[in-house]
This record gives structure tokens, C-alpha cells and sequence, in this order.
């Protein structure tokens, strides 16, 4: 019986070890920087409300006529309307950064028809614009307007700073703090919480991309709100991965890109349930061994008698 049962709580342990693999749990990378530059390749529809305004700024196609035209919003592409609301499709990729006036530009990169999008180019409300109708243009929002929008959401492909392969850059990350999380199925089943497994700063100067299953995770959320700090705008973006399988993968230049992926060692010593089982197992082990003693003792003794008896 000692036996089986010892055979029954070795099958326990390796079942909850197995269980605890990458296969099984649910994991959670979380970023939270402080940047004047990010880039997002949206996975869905989003709408930004900018009710201030904000100047749209179109490519010039005449290339003579645009390096004599000096804008003082647009500087060299041809200014147009003013509108208040963004309307993002599944598929746009928008280039953000903060300009040296404190203004925010978001580049409009040409959609990415590589996923099920067609890049066709919806038709537009009142007020309103959208990156397909100027490819390559940009929207100049001013901190004022900006600060007073609020959070403005992502979805997507979420990419922070810029690699700094060469100096000289103002657009680029200043720094912040991440954490992977991981829920498995025995925090699920005693209500617990997601447990941290690891977490840290980022490296000013680094880029820094959300992975899940070793590629950049095209299914994070976030958003990202404006602040000044000593006298500079920057942007506070949080951003969390989807897809259940989140680490986080930085590069500086210089050096080769790594990423940060608790294995499931990490995962074992950080969740307080699998370790309350195990000690709860182990003192289930020393009760049988120590109940078995006992049982042996009369035994021993009859055979201790007899002996002395002869």
C-alpha cells in the first residue's frame, strides 16, 4: 500500500510539472515605457478623438515644387484640412514620434496587405480621415491637443524606441519596466491569481517588441497617453500581449537582439500553489513512512521475545 501510494503522489508531482509547460498556461508579457517614438501595425478597427484638431499633411507629388515649400507645419509636403477624428483599419501601420516642438506626428506607412486586408479605403464621415487616403502623409497634433484627447488605444503589432544602430536620434525609448505573468491550471483551480515570473527594467536606447511563440506578437493591446517631464513631452504607452504565450524581445545596437522568456523552472519557483502542494505531498510522504513504522513495531517486538525466550 506504502508502496502505491508513494507511486500515486510521484505521478501527482511529474502530472502538476507537466502541466505547468508552456503548452498549458497562460502567459502574460506586460510593458509599461517611457518613449518618444513607437510604431503599431493595427490588427483591428480603431478610432482616435482628437476634438482640437489635428493638421493632415499629404506627399507632394511634385518633388522640385516640394523642397522650395517650407510650411511651418508640414514644412515640405502640401498641407490640407484640418479633422478631429482617425479612423485606423486592420492593417494601417502608424509611425509615432515627438517632434522637437512638442507636437506629435504619426506617419501613415502604405497599409500591409501581406494579412487577409485588401487595403481598400473606406469611405469617410464628416471631420474624419484615414492613412489609406494619404500613404506616406502624416497628422501634426499639438501637445495641447494631444494631452487633452486622453488614451488613445492599439491594437496589434506594437513595437517601442528605435534600434540606435547610429546616434544622433531624438525618437527613441527612455525607459520603463516589464513583467511576464502566468496563470496555469491549478492557480484556476484554487481561484488564485496570475503569478509574476519575472520582471525588470528596459534599456534606455533600446527597441523593444512584444513576442508570443517566438515571433512579435500580432495581437497586443494597449494605449498611450502624453506627459511632460522636465520640460519634455514624452508618451506613456502600456501595452499587454495577446495570444496567451507573451516574452518580450529587445535589441540594442551593437549587441544581438535576446529575449526575456522565464522557462518552466521560472514558473515552478513563482507559483505558491505548486509549491504549497508539494510541501503538503512531501509531509503525506513522511506520514505513511512514519505509519508504517508504527505498524511494524509489534511484530518486531513478538520476534525480539521469542528469541530471548529460547
Amino acid at each position: 500500500m506504502r508502496s502505491g501510494l508513494a507511486w500515486l503522489v510521484v505521478l501527482a508531482v511529474f502530472a502538476a510539472l507537466v502541466g505547468n509547460t508552456r503548452y498549458f498556461v497562460d502567459r502574460t508579457a506586460v510593458v509599461m515605457a517611457d518613449t518618444t517614438s513607437l510604431q503599431v501595425h493595427f490588427n483591428e478597427n480603431k478610432h482616435w478623438l482628437i476634438e482640437e484638431g489635428m493638421t493632415l499633411c499629404r506627399p507632394d507629388p511634385d518633388v522640385r515644387a516640394a523642397l522650395k515649400n517650407q510650411h511651418p507645419i508640414c514644412n515640405q509636403f502640401l498641407p490640407d484640412s484640418t479633422y478631429t477624428r482617425l479612423a485606423i483599419d486592420s492593417g494601417d501601420v502608424l509611425d509615432i514620434r515627438v517632434e522637437a516642438d512638442q507636437s506629435l506626428l504619426v506617419r501613415f506607412l502604405p497599409c500591409d496587405s501581406s494579412g487577409l486586408d485588401n487595403c481598400a479605403v473606406p469611405a469617410s464621415a464628416a471631420g474624419e480621415i484615414r492613412p489609406r487616403e494619404a500613404p506616406n502623409g502624416f497628422l501634426v497634433i499639438s501637445s495641447g491637443a494631444l494631452r487633452a484627447s486622453g488614451l488613445l488605444s492599439l491594437s496589434g503589432r506594437i513595437s517601442l524606441g528605435q534600434d540606435l544602430a547610429s546616434g544622433g536620434r531624438s525618437d527613441f525609448l527612455l525607459g520603463g519596466t516589464y513583467e511576464i505573468r502566468e496563470q496555469n491550471w491549478l492557480t484556476r483551480i484554487f481561484g488564485r491569481r496570475s503569478a509574476t515570473l519575472d520582471r525588470g527594467e528596459l534599456i534606455p536606447g533600446a527597441a523593444v517588441e512584444i513576442v508570443s511563440s517566438n515571433a512579435p506578437s500580432a495581437t497586443s493591446n494597449g494605449h498611450f497617453f502624453s506627459t511632460m517631464i522636465d520640460d519634455q513631452m514624452i508618451l506613456k504607452v502600456i501595452a499587454l500581449s495577446g495570444g496567451g504565450d507573451g516574452a518580450i524581445r529587445m535589441s540594442v545596437g551593437g549587441a544581438e537582439p535576446f529575449t526575456i522568456d522565464p522557462d518552466w523552472i521560472d514558473s515552478v519557483i513563482a507559483n505558491p500553489v505548486f509549491l504549497a502542494l508539494a510541501f503538503l505531498l512531501g509531509i503525506l510522504l513522511n506520514a505513511l513512512q512514519l505509519a508504517s513504522s508504527l505498524l511494524r513495531i509489534p511484530g518486531s517486538a513478538k520476534v525480539e521475545l521469542e528469541t530471548s525466550q529460547k
